[in-house]
Formats: structure tokens, C-alpha cells, sequence
């Protein structure tokens, strides 16, 4: 029985390690409001002329609709994905930094806009998932375009009037929906 046992623990420590690195691949931006170079592990695009490049996810859980069609147990994140961002070396530079840590802070933006838009919004309570599913849809296309946008309008961050400008409006547009930072 002590061998079952020891076995059993091994194999679980075994899992728990494996499964640890994949895990950390991906940060919230509760967990973290600034991202370093360290952050940014994923294998370069050799084909790309960007200096870094951020990856974010979007994604969102509920439990169900309630009686009164309110979502139930909502949890919405913006995530920076760790393997697919990347740096060029000799590129490190700290507004480069500060654009890439906006686009992550774009992403967050347009997660409380979603927990803002789902918690707000009544549901049929027979079918409401595809109701949600195109809420969700909307967001991300929202947040796709508004990163375009930032990209394009800051020149890649070598608008540095642009740049500015979208450090000021995102990190307002963040605070206005403070309430909203939390499921």
C-alpha cells in the first residue's frame, strides 16, 4: 500500500511539472500591469521586419443564464501569450516596450468592455449562447481594429506625438471602466 501510494505521488509530481511551464506561458493583466523582455520567450518570426510582437487572448466563461436571463459566473481575461510574443535581440528598447505593453493593455480594455456588455445585457434563458457568442465576437473584432489602429496611427511606436497619445487614451479608457476590471 505504502509503495501504491508513493507511486501515485510521484506520478502527480510528475503531471504537476509538466503541466507548471504551460501554464506560465500565458499572464493576465490583473496579475501583472507590466510586462519586461523576459516575457516575450516565443521563437521570432524570421520572415517579419517588426522590431517585437505581442500576442494576446481574449477569452471568457460562464455558468449559465439565470431565471431573470443574467450571465451567471462570468470570468472574462485579457492574456499576454508568452511562447508566441517575441524580440528581436539588440531591439530591447523601452518604448518599444511601453507600445507592445499597450497592445496588452488594449486587450484589457476591450475584456471590461465585454465583462461591461455581458453582466449589462438580459438573456433568453433557452438560447442565449448564441446571443453571447456574438457579444463576444464583436469585442474581439473591436479589439482587433483597435490595435490596427494603434499601430497604425503611432507608426509602430515611431510616432512618438501618437504614441503618447494612445498611452493617455487607453489608460483613461481603462480607469473609466474600473468597475468593470473584475468578474
Amino acid at each position: 500500500m505504502k509503495k501504491i501510494k508513493q507511486g501515485i505521488l510521484t506520478v502527480l509530481a510528475m503531471w504537476m511539472l509538466a503541466v507548471a511551464p504551460l501554464q506560465a506561458q500565458k499572464l493576465n493583466w490583473v496579475d501583472r500591469n507590466q510586462l519586461t523582455w523576459d516575457d516575450f520567450a516565443g521563437p521570432m518570426d524570421q520572415n517579419s521586419d517588426f522590431a517585437a510582437v505581442t500576442f494576446w487572448l481574449l477569452s471568457y466563461w460562464y455558468g449559465g443564464v439565470d431565471q431573470n436571463g443574467k450571465i451567471e459566473n462570468l470570468q472574462v481575461k485579457a492574456q499576454f501569450e508568452q511562447d508566441k510574443s517575441w524580440v528581436r535581440k539588440g531591439k530591447q528598447e523601452d518604448r518599444l516596450l511601453q507600445h507592445e505593453q499597450l497592445h496588452f493593455d488594449i486587450a484589457e480594455l476591450w475584456a471590461r468592455k465585454l465583462r461591461k456588455s455581458l453582466k449589462t445585457q438580459r438573456f433568453p434563458t433557452n438560447n442565449y449562447k448564441p446571443a453571447i457568442e456574438i457579444i463576444f465576437n464583436e469585442h474581439l473584432e473591436g479589439c482587433r481594429a483597435m490595435q490596427k489602429q494603434y499601430d497604425k496611427e503611432s507608426n509602430h511606436y515611431f510616432n512618438k506625438e501618437k504614441q503618447l497619445y494612445w498611452e493617455g487614451y487607453i489608460a483613461d479608457a481603462i480607469a473609466e471602466l474600473a468597475s468593470y476590471a473584475k468578474d
